[in-house]
């Protein structure tokens, strides 16, 4: 006897049937996906060695304590690690979170403020080139207020809540237009949401919404994934250029990330108008107390390597140098000296990141000490002898 394969009759399936099928499939593959996630996560965890550097380094950041007017600041007294491709340093913080000897004097002749640069990120504390101004010019007194991630805004108020009632006789502050006007926009978007809890928590995870900010907390699968995006847009930008020295290492440049970060240095945008304003106002408030303010220009790796590429760069200093001198502030542009230094086959930055490496922040302290040791009389200041070059 002969049997025909079963025929499937639709009229036989109830609509609650096939709702119940297609939800059991949806839920099984819910499931496989949670689990293979969760697969991923506990592996991670256990293995954090195995996730690039560019994001272990995210599970390693210190989100500081809370400040409800200069937004955060480093932990007091606490050491800890910076890791970047290609480096790793140590740093050690003093009784207010900046980077110093504890505790401070009740008075003292220079104050600097400014950012990650100004702190010494990725270097060692000696290192920092406030901590080698201190080094060379031992009868003045140093204290560096470098926060990292702050902006113009940020410069003022660290130095009005800190610097203020240590009476210098001088304010360094380090200037890095490659980020100081994003920087002020983000910060202006702080005080607009209402500049509640600690900035840079908020800037880094809440002000995505809380289910980002939850993802980009708590699970390194969303921040491996995030990673991976954005090596996928630099490669649709063809970034990063290769700079080879003639050591024969490499540097990594983005012409276009650099074009993009830079976009609002000039004078007719709202993040420069309000950078000058926080500028302007750290100098009203030295000069009462008696003080002078030198501002600083440290350069990006793009403005100093990408002429060794034969692509221009735009000068990002023009309009603040000119609103500056109209408001008699005194300015030192690094750029022709890191240039030369690099017209000569140095290497100034970290390969991959753009921070100056441990020659980049000493040409910064010599440069500073050269212009000291010229301007004393005008600052106040007596016995700066120019800082020696290193010897290799």
């Amino acid at each position: 006897m002969k049997l025909s394969p079963p025929v499937f009759d639709a009229s036989q399936s109830s609509p609650r049937r096939l709702r119940r099928l297609c939800l059991s499939r949806i839920g099984l593959i819910l499931l496989s996906t949670g689990f293979s996630i969760g697969v991923i996560e506990v592996t991670l965890y256990l293995f954090p060695a195995l996730l690039p550097l560019e994001v272990y380094k995210h599970s390693l950041g210190s989100p500081g304590v809370a400040h409800s007017y200069v937004g955060y600041l480093h932990r007091p007294h606490h050491t800890g690690t910076i890791a970047g491709s290609g480096f790793t340093s140590t740093f050690h913080t003093d009784g207010n979170g900046f980077r110093n000897v504890w505790p401070w004097p009740d008075q003292v002749e220079v104050v600097t403020v400014g950012d990650s640069l100004t702190f010494g990120y990725g270097v060692e504390d000696a290192e920092a080139w406030p901590a080698i101004l201190a080094q060379a010019l031992p009868h003045l007194r140093v204290v560096n207020l470098g926060l990292i991630g702050a902006g113009p805004q940020q410069y003022f108020r660290v130095y009005e809540t800190f610097g203020k009632p240590l009476r210098p006789r001088l304010v360094v502050v380090g200037l890095f237009l490659h980020n100081d006007f994003g920087d002020a926009n983000m910060f202006d978007a702080w005080l607009q949401a209402g500049a509640k809890g600690n900035y840079l928590v908020w800037r880094e995870f809440d002000r995505r919404g809380w289910f980002k900010a939850m993802l980009k907390r708590h699970t390194s699968s969303y921040n491996l994934l995030a990673h991976t995006r954005n090596l996928y847009n630099n490669w649709r930008m063809s970034e990063p250029r290769i700079l080879t020295l003639p050591s024969g290492e490499h540097l990594e440049l983005r012409p276009n990330t650099f074009a993009v970060l830079t976009k609002n240095a000039y004078s007719d945008t709202p993040e420069f108008a309000s950078a000058l304003q926080a500028l302007v106002r750290l100098q009203t408030l030295a000069r009462e107390q008696g003080a002078y303010v030198l501002l600083v220009f440290q350069p990006a790796k793009e403005q100093i390597y990408l002429p060794l590429l034969g692509e221009s760069v735009p000068d990002l200093d023009r309009d603040l140098r000119a609103a500056l001198d109209a408001h008699d502030i005194p300015s030192l542009d690094l750029r022709p000296v890191f240039r030369q230094h690099a017209e000569a086959g140095e290497q100034l930055y970290f390969a991959a990141d753009g921070h100056p490496n441990k020659q980049g922040y000493r040409l910064i302290a010599q440069e500073i000490i050269a212009h000291l040791a010229t301007h004393a009389a005008d600052y106040g200041l007596h016995g700066v002898v120019p800082l020696p070059p290193e010897t290799k």
